[in-house]
């Protein structure tokens, strides 16, 4: 469990993202995003898909990325912050992981099969 302070830091990351996303020009692929963190390759970022019709937007949506293979590795949306934050707050220990492990690269690109 996320301690309070931690956990507020992540929450007011993720709105400043939020804003700036909202502002920010599509990527080539069509996406809006802003880094919350990032390990090497792997990186933790809030995203607003362009293909979401704006009515039915889950108004937080965060990826893990992995920058060397061009994928996304794990994504969650929803509309509660304090969701979101905790959530985000794994994803990036994720990150770290995989960057300090290369090794566990593997094992999760083979548990998805």
């Amino acid at each position: 469990m996320l301690d309070a302070p931690r956990s507020k830091t992540i929450e007011w990351k993720i709105i400043q993202s939020y804003i700036w996303v909202l502002r920010a020009p599509r990527d080539v692929d069509g996406h809006k995003t802003c880094s919350l963190a990032r390990h090497g390759a792997y990186e933790v970022r809030l995203i607003e898909p362009s293909e979401m019709p704006r009515g039915d937007a889950i108004p937080f949506w965060i990826e893990l990325f992995d920058h060397e293979r061009k994928t996304t590795l794990d994504s969650f949306g929803n509309d509660d912050l304090e969701v979101v934050a905790i959530s985000a707050a794994a994803l990036i220990a994720e990150a770290e992981m995989l960057h300090r492990h290369p090794t566990r690269r593997w094992w999760r690109l083979n548990s998805r099969r």
